[in-house]
This record gives structure tokens, C-alpha cells and sequence, in this order.
């Protein structure tokens, strides 16, 4: 009796152990089959600093495969271009890529899709905006300077270099862009902006209508 009693309570024991693998694995598995995710669904530009998004999932290899393969990430931006990544899953069919911004990237919707083989499997989108507790550009630079009457001509002088940049970003030179990026993390002084403008617009480097 007291053997038959031991061993039921070793025959429970190895039930219950086996409960404790098998069930974690179980779920540990159905979650690692989603193919493709997002770790946010938004992220927030700073005007300093980077945001990087990470992009990650598992696909079910077929058994006649080698323990690793590829798949490919077809990245899509808000202006409509496409950029296809190709990236190695693990021996489990798990992969993981990361994309980088700043203040300068597209705000707005990209699409992620992924793909094996030619063969689409799932996808996804994520969006980047602006921190809303910005001003635009425009208003950071109307707001400081209209509150002397004597500074009008050089407020619009400003404002029209901005404008003139945000229409030409690709014809301007690198360093006009880069006067409001100084201001704004505080590298030049509001004077100096007005100086580097006016200079650019005596040089003919930057025309104003």
C-alpha cells in the first residue's frame, strides 16, 4: 500500500511538472508566431535626440528549410517612397529590425509589409509626429519678435527666409538650413540668426520676392 501510495504521488508530481513546461511553452509559442509588430504604434519627434523604432516578429519555418532564412521588409513613408530591407530570422524564425528618425523625417503614416519568398505574409504602420507642445517654426519666431514695433522689417525678413527655405530645402545651402536648427537648440542667438540671413541675402545666396 505504501508503494502503490508513493507511487501516485510521484505519477501527480510528473503531471504537474510536465503541466508547468509544456503549457508556458505553449503560450510562449502562440505569441512568438505573430509575424509582424510594432513596438508603438506613435512616436513623438524632439527638435534634438533620435527616435528609434523597432520592428520585429516570427514566422513559422517549413521543416525542409535550414534553421535560418530571410524575409523582406517593404518600408513605405508618408511621401510614397518604398525601400525593401532584407533580414535574417533565428534558428526559431524570430527577426527584429530598427529604423532611425529625427527632427528632419517625414511626419506621418509608414507602412510595413512583410514578405518570404515572394509570398506577402503581414503587415503593419506606425506613425511619427511632431511633439505638440511645439510651436511651428513661424510662430516660435513671430511670437519673440512682435513684440517690438521697431524689429517689423526683420521679423518679416525672417519669416520670408523661412518660407523661402521651406519651398527650396533642396536648392538651399546646407548651412541655411542648419541657422534654424542652431537657434532652436540654443547654439546661436536670436541676433545672430537675423545676421546670417541678411548676410545670405546680400550674397545673393538666398533671394527673397
Amino acid at each position: 500500500m505504501k508503494r502503490n501510495s508513493s507511487n501516485k504521488h510521484r505519477n501527480l508530481l510528473l503531471i504537474v511538472l510536465c503541466c508547468m513546461i509544456i503549457i508556458p511553452n505553449a503560450v510562449y509559442a502562440q505569441d512568438d508566431q505573430v509575424p509582424l509588430q510594432v513596438e508603438y504604434e506613435q512616436y513623438i519627434l524632439e527638435r534634438t535626440g533620435e527616435v528609434l523604432v523597432k520592428i520585429f516578429g516570427s514566422i513559422e519555418l517549413d521543416g525542409h528549410q535550414a534553421s535560418r532564412t530571410f524575409v523582406t521588409l517593404t518600408h513605405t513613408s508618408p511621401i510614397g517612397e518604398s525601400q525593401n530591407h532584407n533580414v535574417r530570422t533565428n534558428n526559431y524564425g524570430y527577426y527584429e529590425f530598427y529604423f532611425v528618425y529625427n527632427w528632419d523625417s517625414a511626419r506621418g503614416n509608414y507602412n510595413i509589409n512583410i514578405s518570404k519568398d515572394g509570398q506577402d505574409i503581414d503587415n503593419t504602420s506606425y506613425e511619427l509626429i511632431q511633439n505638440p507642445s511645439y510651436k511651428s517654426d513661424k510662430q516660435v519666431i513671430e511670437d519673440y519678435w512682435m513684440e517690438n514695433e521697431k524689429e517689423k522689417e526683420l521679423i518679416n525678413t525672417v519669416i520670408n527666409a523661412w518660407e523661402y527655405y521651406e519651398g527650396n530645402k533642396k536648392e538651399v545651402n546646407y548651412w541655411m538650413k542648419n541657422i534654424f536648427h542652431w537657434y532652436y537648440t540654443n547654439s546661436i542667438t536670436e541676433e545672430e540668426v537675423i545676421n546670417s540671413i541678411q548676410y545670405l541675402i546680400k550674397n545673393d545666396v538666398l533671394k527673397l520676392n
